[in-house]
């Protein structure tokens, strides 16, 4: 699962090795987060860690993969799919969001 670092818990182990911008390694596959860690991680710029599940994590906490964001925003819209203003606020709400997912990336 994603999450955003600033979220991170200590505690939580990698499920995919982090690299600082530059390509260096920094962490590998199934380190178990620490304060320490999680300093460098923030340190080094960034955003989102693959982590393994954990029931410390709240729904909220994730971070979706972009064709999960969109079906998931699809189906909560669904059942108000003929009201122009309910598709004019999902569009907006898939506009921002995207940016947001988006820009994780970069």
């Amino acid at each position: 699962m994603r999450i955003l670092t600033p979220l991170a818990k200590p505690g939580l182990v990698l499920a995919k090795s982090v690299a600082a911008p530059g390509g260096k390694l920094l962490f590998g596959r199934g380190t178990e987060l620490n304060r320490r860690y999680l300093r460098v991680l923030h340190e080094e710029g960034l955003r989102v860690l693959n982590v393994e599940s954990d029931t410390r994590v709240e729904p909220w906490e994730r971070v979706p993969e972009v064709d999960e964001f969109v079906r998931s925003l699809d189906a909560r819209f669904h059942s108000v799919r003929d009201d122009r203003r309910m598709d004019i606020l999902k569009n907006a709400i898939q506009g921002v969001y995207l940016d947001f997912l988006f820009e994780l990336e970069e």
